[in-house]
């Protein structure tokens, strides 16, 4: 698969998604966590921002060596539309930089430029098989790095669902 207008239709598509989830959050809760041991919405936003930008420095560090082989049962591995639900909950192996949690008027400008991050590497390496190239995924295992490009949406998608998640705790 060298072509990567699929998965741009998939980022675009799911970060449209994103936003309109985001946008429908209450801004006098935004950055309030409604329990102890949950996010904000806003940190939820930080969150993605920082796991899209992990996953472009992994992806740009792996291209720098030669593709490692993986062996032939580690090549298998659960759907990663999977990544896109809530039914398991998941703590991030990326610690929260509290200092990337965006306000809610300045968040797509945040995101945004997060994005035109990973379609800059996209556009550095249309063209080139990304297939060999791999690292791992804590639940996934061995993701090649379009599978990576992909799991950014889907993440996001899973977060939209976790905004939203938010937002009816704080209307019961």
């Amino acid at each position: 698969m060298t072509n990567m207008d699929p998965i741009v239709d998939l980022l675009a598509k799911t970060r449209s998604q994103f936003i309109a989830t985001a946008d429908a959050f209450p801004a006098d809760r935004w950055r309030t966590a409604p329990a102890e041991d949950k996010w904000s919405a806003a940190q939820i936003v930080g969150h993605t921002m920082q796991v899209e930008e992990s996953i472009i420095r992994g992806a740009k560090k792996t291209l720098l060596k030669p593709p490692a082989p993986v062996p032939f049962f580690k090549r298998f591995h659960l759907p990663l539309a999977l990544a896109g639900g809530r039914a398991r909950k998941l703590k991030s192996p990326i610690a929260l930089d509290e200092s990337r949690v965006p306000a809610q008027a300045e968040y797509v400008e945040k995101i945004t430029a997060t994005r035109r991050g990973t379609l800059e590497f996209i556009d550095e390496t249309r063209g080139r098989d990304l297939r060999p190239y791999t690292f791992p995924h804590p639940v996934f295992g061995p993701l090649n790095l379009y599978e990576w490009l992909r799991l950014i949406a889907y993440h996001e998608l899973r977060h939209a669902k976790q905004i939203r998640e938010v937002a009816a705790i704080f209307h019961r």
